[in-house]
């Protein structure tokens, strides 16, 4: 959780550089019309796709980990040990953001307390897991031993 919370306040960091600012300057330079903030619209949504891709997707693609994962030592598996592919990447993100724009997030936290496995609804639609690995806050590593 806090893991997501760390790669979520990167998210908003990125997307913020890269979208806010520059856009918020073309379009003061513009009049206010509809067809600005129709404009700003789209490049915020054209922003946050490749926000995610850099914050969340890549590096799980790419490592199993984004970059609060990393921080908390949380790694994400394959159920039946495969590597991560973009369709079992995007299903495990998708499905809990789709769910927070709704306002549903909580659901897909209710999975872990069903069952023994203590997996989340999006890693079980996902066939997805996650393990732990050493922590790069030395904390954290020292609570776990406790």
């Amino acid at each position: 959780m806090f893991a997501f919370v760390v790669s979520s306040m990167l998210f908003t960091i990125v997307a913020i550089l890269f979208a806010v600012v520059p856009l918020g300057v073309f379009i003061l330079q513009l009049d206010a019309s509809l067809a600005a903030f129709s404009l700003l619209g789209l490049g915020m949504a054209i922003t946050n796709v490749i926000a995610w891709l850099l914050v969340f997707a890549l590096p799980l693609r790419k490592h199993g980990q984004n970059v609060g994962m990393i921080l908390f030592g949380c790694k994400v598996v394959s159920s039946n040990g495969d590597p991560l592919t973009w369709p079992i990447i995007m299903k495990r993100e998708l499905i809990p953001a789709v769910l927070n724009e709704c306002g549903l997030g909580f659901l897909g936290y209710l999975g872990v307390f069903i069952g023994t496995s203590e997996r989340t609804l999006y890693d079980r639609l996902s066939h997805t897991e996650v393990v732990r690995t050493s922590a790069r806050i030395p904390l954290i590593n020292d609570f776990r031993r406790r």
